[in-house]
């Protein structure tokens, strides 16, 4: 699973639409990313080479793919349903 996120082509292409859209989103200095379906962690892992200072976190419905997560990246990571999240919302919405 780790090797397919990690070369397959869907996968690079998101990672290309993604940083695409993070360059123009003049994202602060610091916050959290959260990766809903986060599979084996390789986004995660992505996002924190690109923004070191940001806290990654990630669920994924698939327990294998939780623990290949926490395995390969020792990712803050849940199983969890994108419908019931197990994170709390945040009082405030950046401007």
């Amino acid at each position: 699973m780790r090797e397919l996120e990690a070369h397959g082509w869907w996968n690079a292409a998101m990672r290309d639409v993604a940083a695409r859209a993070l360059r123009t989103a003049r994202l602060p200095d610091g916050g959290t990313m959260l990766d809903v379906g986060c599979g084996s962690g390789q986004t995660m892992a992505w996002m924190r080479e690109l923004y070191p200072t940001w806290r990654t976190v990630g669920v994924d419905i698939a327990r294998e793919g939780v623990v290949a997560a926490r395995q390969g990246f020792g990712e803050r990571v849940a199983v969890a349903s994108a419908l019931e999240l197990p994170v709390r919302a945040s009082r405030s919405m950046p401007s």
